[in-house]
């Protein structure tokens, strides 16, 4: 979701969690994080113990609830992992092992005990420990104080990205002040070169509707033309956001393809 309309809704989530009203809330990871809610119930699909806890850590956030709350980990059969998530595989199938063990899940040893059957699993099924040989270029000479002047930094930036790169923002407009917005870049097109970049104000306007996606989803918009090019090409408008954002869903991914994290 845009940051505008995931405020909107955040809000009225809130809102109604004060007045005691039934809330269900159906989210990404991405609100494990940050967001100050608290259910007396929460369901989380398989995942490793840390975010587990992170899903937790929304339930009976404040001990509001004198029952306490409860929280659920399940395993969907119609819709498992997807093959190609091999980290969240490995971290899905050292939880399974650990809670073998019928232990408290976040006791120190059995975190102890998840992270090393993780790292485990993750080394044998994706065979992909430092593929970018990120530790070859971080070697340190501890025995010189200008030691860390051996790292390759140059050389590490250009071929390892914790986020993937190819990423492109673009403005999905609408509710009241979609017509402002879209006015006033209007309005700086007509304006000289040097004039056509949004002010604070509309920058800050702007961001509250912007979201990132990537290269082939881009690519996508522009074969269909819903993308209008704004202040020398820096702000890029979704004419048509129909098929493209959903207002319970937010932004519909338009292609299929697999996150790169070195070239």
């Amino acid at each position: 979701m845009v940051p505008k309309h995931r405020t909107l809704v955040l809000d009225a989530v809130r809102e109604r969690l004060k007045e005691g009203k039934r809330v269900v809330l159906i989210a990404t990871r991405v609100v494990e994080a940050g967001v100050d809610l608290s259910f007396p119930v929460v369901y989380r699909a398989q995942a490793g113990l840390d975010s587990l806890a992170q899903a937790a850590g929304r339930c009976n956030r404040h001990g509001e609830f004198s029952e306490g709350g409860t929280v659920y980990s399940f395993e969907s059969a119609d819709f498992p992992i997807p093959s190609r998530l091999k980290d969240m595989e490995a971290a899905s199938a050292a939880t399974r092992d650990v809670w073998k063990e019928g232990c408290d899940v976040f006791d120190d040893k059995v975190i102890s005990s998840f992270f090393q059957l993780y790292y485990d699993n993750r080394k044998i099924q994706t065979n992909t420990w430092d593929k970018c040989r990120v530790s070859s270029k971080c070697k340190v000479n501890m025995n010189s104080l200008n030691g860390f002047r051996t790292i390759q930094f140059r050389d590490l930036a250009e071929q390892f990205h914790m986020i993937p790169p190819g990423q492109r923002e673009v403005v999905l407009v609408f509710g009241d002040e979609q017509e402002y917005i879209w006015k006033e870049l209007k309005n700086l097109e007509t304006l000289p070169e040097s004039s056509r970049y949004p002010n604070r104000e509309l920058r800050r306007k702007i961001a509250q509707y912007t979201i990132q996606v990537y290269d082939n989803e881009y690519n996508i918009m522009r074969q269909r033309r819903i993308l209008e090019s704004y202040a020398e090409g820096s702000v890029e408008v979704v004419t048509d956001i129909k098929n493209v954002y959903d207002m319970n869903i937010g932004f519909l991914p338009m292609a299929d393809y697999d996150s790169l994290h070195c070239n």
